[in-house]
């Protein structure tokens, strides 16, 4: 079962049931496999095409889709729309929204949750 406090999304395609997350661990794989930090600030500003909008998929079904492939997650962006991988994403971002504006803030100590300085975490 989905857990929304941990970014996770239940939703359907056809009869299959699917969970889309979005924890810490999902988006530092897509930092490192789009190559660009804060990689959802990049595309609200069309920064990132639709290979990015792919790659979010597939990373945000791997743990709990274990073998899923990148043309598996194509082909479900084609069944949902663009417009409801919009609302996956915001939805399942939400979590991590509510505690910091983005990682950068949080590691700069700028935002609600602040990371210490690299030099007090020891």
């Amino acid at each position: 079962m989905a857990n929304k406090y941990r970014g996770e999304i239940a939703f359907k395609v056809g009869e299959k049931s699917y969970t889309f997350r979005l924890g810490t661990n999902e988006l530092v794989k897509l930092e490192k496999e789009l190559g660009v930090e804060d990689p959802f600030e990049k595309l609200s500003k069309g920064q990132l095409g639709v290979s990015a909008l792919r790659t979010i998929m597939h990373v945000a079904l791997s743990r709990h889709h274990e073998g899923l492939s990148e043309e598996q997650a194509g082909d479900l962006i084609d069944e949902l729309g663009f417009a409801k991988l919009g609302d996956l994403v915001s939805k399942a971002m939400e979590p991590l929204a509510a505690e910091a504006e983005s990682p950068k803030e949080a590691a700069a100590g700028t935002g609600p949750v602040s990371l210490p300085p690299a030099s007090a975490q020891g």
